[in-house]
């Protein structure tokens, strides 16, 4: 979808009305969710906020889905481009984004 996205210029669902495209693919979020419970560097669910974090990204799924969001919608300040995102990375565990 991040190909499509990026290569056609495509906006996500809910944007323009483009059907079947959206950046908020779930697997992406749950696979990376998953591989950092007990990840070895501490990395917790605030740490989507710290850029240094999100260098992991090809390390880490779930940074490089945050990644390519902050990416696609630059100059938007994150809590308002991605509200559910910004408020799940308050939870207090991986296990509870998982």
């Amino acid at each position: 979808m991040r190909k499509i996205q990026t290569t056609y210029y495509l906006e996500p669902a809910g944007s323009h009305g483009v059907w079947g495209l959206d950046d908020y693919q779930i697997l992406a979020f749950l696979f990376g969710a998953s591989q950092l419970i007990n990840n070895p560097e501490g990395f917790d669910p605030n740490s989507i906020h710290d850029e240094g974090a999100l260098k992991d990204r090809d390390n880490y799924m779930y940074f490089g889905c945050i990644h390519f969001i902050k990416t696609v919608k630059a100059g938007v300040p994150f809590g308002e481009s991605s509200p559910m995102l910004n408020d799940i990375s308050g939870v207090p565990n991986w296990d509870k984004v998982a």
